[in-house]
């Protein structure tokens, strides 16, 4: 997952997917805590992420049956929202996750 911070400072997280459903370390920015990744079906990876401060977030990586990567996300999340994006319901993102980008999508921003 690629985010640029308020000050202009981007970065990268990663995962390596074990896929044997055991919870193991992970640390990034906002989360300190467990992740696990196993897979559903040949063509479905469900990676869930729990962190000690109580977020959690799940993401279903599938590839559907034209060849298109579709990225599934639930959860309770904290994004950081960037300077200058106005509160609202309906505020336009994309996620880009492995050198792919979604469709764009719509959250409330508050």
């Amino acid at each position: 997952m690629d985010r640029t911070e308020q000050d202009g400072r981007s970065s990268t997280d990663s995962t390596v997917p074990f896929l044997d459903g055991k919870p193991r370390e992970y640390k990034d920015l906002d989360c300190n805590g467990t992740q696990s990744c196993q897979r559903a079906d040949n063509r479905t990876v469900e990676i869930t992420r729990t962190c000690v401060a109580g977020a959690w977030m799940r993401f279903i990586r599938r590839v559907n049956m034209d060849g298109e990567l579709v990225l599934e996300a639930s959860g309770r999340v904290n994004f950081v929202v960037p300077a200058g994006v106005l509160p609202g319901p309906t505020v336009s993102v994309r996620l880009t996750y492995i050198g792919r980008s979604s469709n764009t999508v719509t959250i409330g921003v508050q």
